[in-house]
């Protein structure tokens, strides 16, 4: 009997480090969700894949970053910007490819956009890539 007690006890105790360490807070309000999902809409052919909140402008208020998915092979990125209880796309851009990724290079915000050159198809075409780095007002092409 006491065994089985410290088996559950384990087993609860187990579940609730999992949950914890699973746990987030969201950064976004409920506002800001609602807003995300109308100018991302999830379902007719887009699907979101990561949303990052970053205050890329210094106001003190988190933009969203939104990676997504689109037809059958394309994705893209958002940037939305939070303006009296609106959004506003400062930043968008499509790919022919489903690589689109956001990450944070050398303490810059870059979003990197991999491309096809379609030769001789989609499928064996070589890839490039577009980058695109935050400049402290907008994300501009990247040439190295």
């Amino acid at each position: 009997m006491k065994i089985n007690r410290l088996v559950f006890l384990g087993i609860i105790g187990f579940m609730l480090i999992i949950n914890a360490s699973f746990a987030q807070d969201n950064p976004f309000t409920a506002e800001q969700e609602k807003i995300i999902h109308e100018i991302v809409p999830e379902g007719n052919s887009y699907a979101i894949q990561q949303i990052v909140a970053i205050d890329l402008d210094n106001d003190k208020t988190n933009e969203a970053v939104v990676i997504y998915f689109y037809g059958a092979h394309s994705s893209g990125a958002k940037v939305i910007k939070f303006q009296d209880g609106k959004g506003v796309v400062m930043f968008e851009h499509e790919t022919g490819t489903p690589v689109t990724e956001f990450d944070v290079v050398d303490n810059i915000p870059t979003i990197t956009f991999e491309q096809s050159d379609f030769k001789p198809d989609y499928v064996s075409g070589g890839r490039f890539q577009d980058i695109y780095r935050w400049n402290g007002k907008k994300f501009e092409l990247f040439s190295p």
